[in-house]
């Protein structure tokens, strides 16, 4: 081991459906001075421990872990990720986020069970046609019909987003301290809109 580094392990989950590329990345965290980044050698199940900096002297802070299961290495979507916070020497990265589904052009459904933060957006090119936030539990949506229809012209791209963050209150809560408090997150499974 070399002087001034401690080992970090990280204990997995098994991979979710259809994302088995899985991965972690520690991050030593150091306040305002920002963070320091670990991407090599990149942490996975067959190799769960690295040597990383020691959260001491100019260096004081904590860890935090970065984990994230997708198709492959180089296919971003759909993707589920996990934050751990203040680890100190191994993490346990919770289970993986369940995608939710879209059913039909205007149905969005299964935000059920886990997260607690859900968005969806339909876009088309780089317009955004649709994009809904769920606060209050709802587990399923149907866009309205309007006229125009948006969704009409063309085909769409649509994209959900699931998060968990801790004691959310969808009544009283900012972006920053959402984003501070995020344990998972699962996004992006784009499916085709055909009409």
């Amino acid at each position: 081991m070399v002087s001034g580094t401690t080992p970090l392990s990280v204990t997995f989950p098994a991979a979710p459906a259809g994302l088995s590329h899985v991965s972690a990345i520690p991050e030593l965290a150091l306040g305002d001075a920002g963070r320091i980044v670990f991407p090599l050698p990149t942490l996975a199940p067959g190799s769960s421990t690295a040597q990383v900096l020691a959260p001491t002297g100019n260096l004081a802070g904590h860890y935090e872990v970065v984990a994230l299961a997708q198709p492959s290495a180089t296919s971003t979507t759909p993707f589920s990720s996990a934050f751990v916070h203040g680890v100190t020497g191994s993490a346990t990265v919770p289970d993986w986020l369940a995608a939710p589904t879209v059913t039909g052009r205007r149905e969005f459904s299964r935000f059920t069970g886990t997260g607690n933060l859900h968005t969806a957006q339909l876009v088309r090119a780089n317009q955004t046609l649709w994009n809904v936030t769920i606060l209050d539990g709802t587990t399923t949506f149907t866009l309205p019909t309007v006229t125009p229809d948006p969704l009409a012209a063309a085909r769409s791209t649509s994209r959900s987003t699931t998060g968990d963050v801790a004691s959310f209150d969808a009544t009283k809560f900012d972006v920053p301290t959402v984003k501070q408090s995020l344990s998972r997150r699962l996004g992006e499974r784009r499916r085709r809109s055909v009409h």
